[in-house]
This record gives C-alpha cells, sequence and structure tokens, in this order.
C-alpha cells in the first residue's frame, strides 16, 4: 500500500468510526439498549437503519451495494457497537453470514451450472450457485435477512462439532450459543462429514423441516443467543471445508475482542465522569492517587487491547498469521474488558452496585464476551500449539 492509499484509508477510518459513534449516540442510547434487551423493542427498526449506512456489507464492494472495504474498518463498527452495547446483529450477520457467502468455497467452487442434489469432493451436498451466493448476500447486506452461523458444538466449547453430515445429504446434530440464530433466515452449520471425516460448513435456510430453534438466555440481554437441533435436514448447499470453519471460528473471536475494545473503552470514560464530578472529604474523588493509580492500570490494558485487536485486523487475510493474532487479541482483550469493567463498577461506589446503573450493561457484556468463541485459557492454549515447537 502506498503511502497516499495508507493516508486515504486512515481518513476513511477516522470519518467511519466518528460517523459510526455519532448515530449510535443518537440511535442507541442505553435506554434503547436496555428496551430491545428486555424485548419491549424488536430492534429491527435500528438494525434497518444500520443496514441503510452499510455496516452489513462493509466488506461487499461498491458495486455490490457495500462499502468496499474490510476486517480493518469492520472492526471499527465492531467497537463502535460494543461502546454502546448495541444489541444488532452485526457479529451475525456482516462478521460470519457474509464472511462464509464472501470466502472462496474450499474442496468446490461456486459453480452456476451445478445440478439441484449434486455433490464434489465427497461433501453431501452441492456448492451454492452463484446467483444464490449474490441473492443471498443483497439481502443480508440489506438487512433484509439475518444470516449467521453455528460453529460449536452443544457444550459451546471451540473446536469441538457435535453435527454429523451423513452421506444421504442430511445434517444431525446439535449447535449451541449461536448468535441472532432466533430471527435468522439462513445459518451456516459447522457439521462433520461422516464419509471423509472433515468439518465443513453447509448453509441451511430457516425454517426448515427437522430444525429446532431454542433461545439461550444468558447474563447478557444485549445478545440473543439459541440452540440449534437438527434432524436429517437437508442443507441447500457445500460453502466450504475446514479452511472456511476455521475462518469463520476466527472471525468471530476477533469480532468478539473488536466489541471488548469499544465497552471497556466507554467503561474507562463512564468512570473517569464520575470521579471528576463525585466529590468526598471537599475533594473529587479523580484527585485521590490510589484511585488514579487504578484508572491508569484500566488504560493500560484498554490500550494493549487495542493495538491487539488493531493487529489481528490487519491479519485476518494472511492465513499465516490469523490464528496467532487472532489468539492473542481475543485472550488479552476479553480479559481486560472484564478487568475494566470490574473496576469500573467499583470506583462508582454503591451507586455502581445498583442494577439500574449503566455500568452493569458493560459488565455483563464483558463477562459473556468472555467465554464466547473461546475464553483466555481456550486461547493461550492454542498459542501453545502454534507457537511452541513439538
Amino acid at each position: 500500500m502506498s503511502v497516499a492509499s495508507s493516508e486515504e484509508a486512515a481518513e476513511f477510518q477516522a470519518t467511519l468510526r466518528e460517523t459510526a459513534r455519532a448515530f449510535l449516540a443518537d440511535r442507541c442510547p442505553p435506554a434503547v439498549a436496555r428496551a430491545i434487551g428486555d424485548g419491549d423493542d424488536d430492534g429491527s427498526a435500528l438494525w434497518g437503519a444500520i443496514a441503510d449506512l452499510g455496516w452489513a456489507g462493509v466488506e461487499l464492494g461498491e458495486d455490490e451495494g457495500g462499502l468496499g472495504a474490510g476486517f480493518p474498518e469492520l472492526a471499527i463498527l465492531l467497537e463502535e457497537c460494543g461502546r454502546a452495547v448495541a444489541p444488532v446483529p452485526l457479529l451475525s450477520t456482516a462478521v460470519l453470514g457474509v464472511g462464509a457467502l464472501l470466502a472462496p468455497a474450499g474442496g468446490t467452487a461456486p459453480a452456476a451450472d451445478a445440478p439441484p442434489g449434486s455433490a464434489a469432493d465427497g461433501a453431501p451436498s452441492a456448492p451454492l450457485t452463484t446467483s444464490a451466493r449474490a441473492a443471498l448476500l443483497a439481502r443480508a447486506s440489506a438487512g433484509e435477512a439475518i444470516v449467521t452461523a453455528a460453529l460449536t458444538g452443544a457444550a459451546g466449547t471451540p473446536g469441538r462439532i457435535d453435527v454429523v453430515a451423513a452421506p444421504d445429504g442430511t445434517l444431525d446434530g446439535v449447535a449451541a450459543f449461536v448468535p441472532d440464530l432466533e430471527r435468522a433466515q439462513a445459518v451456516v452449520v459447522a457439521a462433520v462429514n461422516t464419509r471423509t471425516g472433515q468439518p465443513g460448513a453447509y448453509l441451511v435456510t430457516l425454517p426448515a423441516p427437522g430444525a429446532t430453534v431454542e433461545p439461550q438466555p444468558t447474563i447478557d440481554r444485549t445478545r440473543r443467543l439459541a440452540r440449534l437441533t437438527l434432524a436429517g435436514v437437508r442443507p441447500e448447499a457445500h460453502l466450504g471445508d475446514a479452511e472456511l470453519v476455521d475462518l469463520l471460528a476466527d472471525r468471530a473471536a476477533l469480532a468478539i475482542a473488536a466489541d471488548c475494545v469499544g465497552g471497556a473503552e466507554r467503561v474507562l470514560e463512564i468512570t473517569l465522569e464520575h470521579l471528576k464530578s463525585r466529590e468526598q472529604f471537599g475533594r473529587a474523588l479523580g484527585t485521590f492517587q490510589a484511585l488514579k493509580h487504578r484508572c491508569s492500570d484500566m488504560f493500560l490494558l484498554l490500550t494493549g487491547a487495542r493495538s491487539a485487536v488493531a493487529h489481528a485486523a490487519q491479519a485476518v487475510d494472511r492465513p499465516a498469521e490469523r490464528a496467532v493474532a487472532v489468539s492473542i487479541a481475543k485472550s488479552y482483550a476479553a480479559e481486560a474488558y472484564a478487568h475494566i469493567a470490574s473496576d469500573g463498577v467499583q470506583l462508582h461506589g454503591a451507586i455502581g452496585f445498583t442494577w439500574e446503573h449503566d455500568i452493569h450493561l458493560f459488565l455483563k457484556r464483558a463477562k459473556l464476551n468472555e467465554a464466547l468463541f473461546g475464553d483466555a485459557d481456550h486461547h493461550r492454549d492454542r498459542l501453545d500449539s502454534l507457537i511452541l515447537p513439538r
């Protein structure tokens, strides 16, 4: 990339961040996030407005209705949604659904002339046709369809897949903690091919005969997760092999890490505002040295998390670097967010321990983010296997 193009990219990213922050401050204040999380608002108006801004299709070309950008720009939007604890399906659709549809098909190429039901390279279903792929991408980027992905097994353990793809072309098994599944029109399911023993990604349109969706409430009401049970479900297409499954898992983990950076930044801001305005013994709390030290520690954690996420976002399209960069970002950023959110609650004193205070929205999101798509222990074990010689 040339200096000029680097400068242009930086200017575009700064404008994108400024625009996203202003939009979410206006359209998704904490009261709206609470209302959507509590079910008093279905969130469709907010998501429709976000789709109109092109966020769902940020990685699509401009000729396809997108922004013609990459994952670094998508990470900026995820950070800003984290700042607002926005309960929107950006993770499911922009990161997972669109990401799966844009990725090259592993083992099979998008075929415009593949006959229905035909198989390729041992896959129990045909690849998605070019026209069908384009149509679904257009609907997803326009906010007309939510496309998510089911990547983990019944316990939500990263790397474990409990769905199997049988030779007769059907899927059976369970996938848990699938984001936005209840509202999705399609889901990309990771399943182990019983013929080859290898994982693959299969597109299932919803509702489908034999597919059961059960909500899985968690501590964080701003994320809608659900359990998917498949019994003899015939997928619409085979999207890719193990490479695609790994890519989607890394994109999901990195998306959570980016969300952590945005949320942690906002917690620190809220905390500093409180310490500057709240007085004790005739002095602002922020003038006490011990509290200054804690805020400094929070800032250092945030800075490290932001750097790790920015590096990983640049490495998403470089397979040789991606896994290490993503695991560093997810393990560090999620732990940093949880620590910052916990300290933020404590530094608010008694008011921080009331459920009515907005800071609890961030604490709950931080605790769920720690577990989603691999906790710190999982990603450090992964780093151990990737870096250390055997």
